[in-house]
């Protein structure tokens, strides 16, 4: 099938480029348009070429599941030169997302016109590589140097209309309008004016205030916000360097930078990443959405940023609560955020008003009679979901899906409390759930398919990384996490320091130390979730460092005292803590071992990938790719490592053997089991 079709109307060729979902520049499509283009060439009277795409986007970006083997050509910089070079003007016509490979084919015409809603970016880094075809290079001469350093060194996308960049287009049309027809009637205005001109962007000069640039702080935020991620900081050296360098000149070094990185173990990473989220998304259903309206049980801060979440999304909410105290608070707090980020400028007066009018507040069970889904977010505790479940099943409408938001409890359990348990499910938001990305789907023993085909659905509109897991512990991310935390403090035990700890996983990529996590949380949460089952008898250590803190009132943060202390406001090493760690483990007679950043990163990592294959063979997870998922939006891990299981097929088989019976020599098999490796890596 033909990816590019042209026809031509009163002396302008249309090229339209017709390769769905996102016109992404594969080498197909690049072979077509060159061809395409050479062409026209031969074409005497043509005056001008549009660009035009169909369907919802402009190109997109490249085809990213070519860079995991050769360069293929024709390759983009070909195409670029053309589109410059040619002997008529050249005009792209913009829609969707102008990002990558895409911004600069666009970059390369002479003339830009866009609806005003398109986005436009340079998010190459985010796939741990840079732009490689000029697109640095032209920017810098359409919109500025800062301003192009600034989107291709974070990789974000901008509003075409955003006062930094509108200059990169000649005309703007309303997002009502038809974007050809008005692009065309531009052309056609401009050729009767005589005022369309064949203007090569790598020839318009640099803005005089590129002098004044403070590379330094240019630095400081690209290190600060790339965190793992080498191809920003590489991207910003080479720019401040041979940013004044002529167009070829300059896309010359990005160019060989682009083919060095492609194939670093970061840019394989971040293309798993991204490829994992893709396919981790649900497809389309055979099944009708149903859900309009939603319950949120509990107002506290959790049930809040619940509402918020549904609202964002555009559903009607019904947050309840027992008290209208209690209620009053919760819409306080959903009020209160929604002028923060109407002051931040993250959304408008008009949506801030809208969203308010979504939700509605009730301390009566009867006024959620006609919900569609109710989410409790009620207190952890097993008596107390079981006695709202009760209640939700006798006043909820026979369709309504009844969710519990529990992080480690039964569901299976606390199903039986209703007729229903077919229609009772697990949504499990992780903290703050209007910001955090990871949305656990629990399917319970008796939770029809097509309940959670429901919930696939819904996570999706409300743009949340879906995870569909088994019940269990902590079901699959808190499971995981919990063996990640119980590595973490059995260190402790053995002689790591708490400063040590927090170093090492914030060198490895962490934003914060596993230990300053637990203080902002709060020690005792995760304590009195353990505590509702039975300790391991093989593991004697088995989080008693957190237990004992717990015991002398030492919670994290909100008590003014955890692993640090917070008296003076900054976490600060307290040797109180040391000393208590010392005791528990001389308790326990814990052999003491060195350590240093590097085996407790590799330690803690172990860890995840011992507790994560586990839950494949229990069948928790169906793919291992979910793994990776949770951990990268559930808790942060560096998104340039891939995740744990991306981390263990990079290690490989033989390696991660070796390692793992050290561990389990040292410490037993119940602890660190033999496992089926070859199942999931080879």
């Amino acid at each position: 099938m033909s990816l590019v079709n042209t026809r031509i109307v009163d002396q302008i060729a249309i090229l339209e480029i017709d390769s769905p979902p996102v016109n992404a520049l594969s080498v197909q499509l690049r072979s077509e348009m060159i061809a395409a283009l050479q062409a026209l060439g031969e074409q005497p009277k043509l005056q001008a070429i549009v660009l035009h795409c169909a369907g919802s986007t402009f190109i997109c970006g490249a085809d990213i599941r070519e860079f995991d083997g050769e360069p293929l050509a024709p390759h983009l910089p070909e195409l670029i030169t053309l589109l410059e070079s040619s002997a008529v003007p050249t005009i792209a016509l913009l829609h969707g997302h102008v990002l990558g490979g895409g911004l600069e084919v666009a970059a390369a015409c002479h003339y830009r016109i866009a609806l005003k809603s398109t986005n436009i970016g340079l998010p190459e880094v985010g796939l741990g590589v840079v732009p490689g075809a000029g697109g640095c290079q032209r920017m810098m001469r359409l919109v500025g140097v800062a301003n192009a350093v600034k989107m291709a060194t974070s990789g974000r996308a901008v509003k075409v209309t955003d006062p930094s960049y509108v200059s990169l287009c000649e005309h703007l049309i309303d997002n009502q309008d038809d974007l050809l027809e008005q692009g065309l009637a531009w052309v056609q205005r401009q050729l009767v004016e005589n005022s369309l001109s064949v203007k090569p962007t790598s020839e318009l000069a640099l803005d005089t205030e590129a002098e004044k640039i403070d590379w330094q702080l240019f630095k400081k935020q690209v290190q600060r916000s790339a965190k793992s991620n080498p191809a920003p900081l590489q991207l910003l050296q080479q720019l401040e360097r041979y940013w004044p360098l002529p167009v070829a000149q300059g896309e010359k070094h990005t160019r060989e930078l682009f083919l060095q990185l492609r194939q670093s173990t970061e840019a394989k990473a971040l293309r798993h990443a991204f490829f994992t989220e893709k396919k981790m998304q649900a497809g389309r259903s055979k099944q009708a959405f149903s859900i309009a309206e939603v319950a949120v049980i509990g107002a506290g801060t959790m049930g809040s940023a619940i509402g918020i979440c549904f609202a964002d999304a555009g559903f009607k909410v019904i947050l309840l609560e027992q008290s209208q105290q209690a209620l009053e608070r919760g819409l306080k707090r959903i009020e209160d955020e929604y002028q923060r980020s109407y002051e931040r400028g993250r959304i408008s007066q008009k949506q801030r008003d809208q969203r308010l009018a979504l939700i509605h507040g009730s301390c009566d069970y009867a006024s959620i009679s006609e919900v569609d889904l109710v989410i409790e977010a009620a207190f952890e505790s097993l008596q107390v979901k079981q006695t709202i479940f009760k209640s939700l099943d006798s006043v909820c409408k026979k369709a309504a899906i009844l969710a519990t938001n529990t992080s480690y409890l039964d569901i299976d359990v606390i199903a039986q409390a209703t007729s229903r348990p077919e229609a009772v499910v697990g949504m499990h938001f992780f903290s703050p759930a209007n910001i955090m990305k990871l949305l656990e789907i629990v399917k319970a023993d008796k939770t029809s398919d097509a309940v959670v085909d429901q919930m696939q659905q819904l996570a999706k509109k409300l743009r949340k990384q879906a995870v569909t897991v088994g019940v269990c512990f902590g079901f699959a991310a808190n499971r995981i996490y919990t063996r990640y935390g119980r590595e973490i403090q059995q260190m402790l035990l053995e002689g790591a320091s708490i400063e040590l700890v927090d170093k090492a996983m914030r060198e490895f990529g962490m934003a914060m130390g596993p230990l300053a996590v637990q203080d902002l949380s709060g020690i005792d949460i995760g304590h009195n979730a353990r505590s509702a089952y039975p300790h391991p008898s093989h593991d004697p250590g088995y989080f008693k460092v957190s237990a004992a803190l717990v015991e002398a009132g030492r919670l994290g943060r909100k008590s003014g005292s955890g692993f640090y202390d917070y008296s003076e406001g900054s976490a600060r090493l307290d040797a109180k803590v040391e000393q208590i760690i010392a005791t528990v483990a001389a308790e326990l007679k814990v052999v003491q071992s060195e350590f240093n950043t590097r085996s407790i990163a590799q330690r803690a990592l172990l860890a995840m990938i011992s507790e994560a294959v586990q839950v494949l063979d229990q069948g928790i997870v169906q793919q291992k790719e979910a793994i990776d998922l949770i951990w990268l939006h559930g808790y942060g891990f560096p998104r340039a490592k891939g995740g744990p299981m991306f981390m263990a097929q990079q290690w490989g088989i033989a390696e991660l053997e070796q390692q793992l019976s050290e561990l389990r020599e040292q410490h037993g098999d119940k602890i660190w089991p033999s496992l089926n490796l070859a199942k999931y890596l080879a």
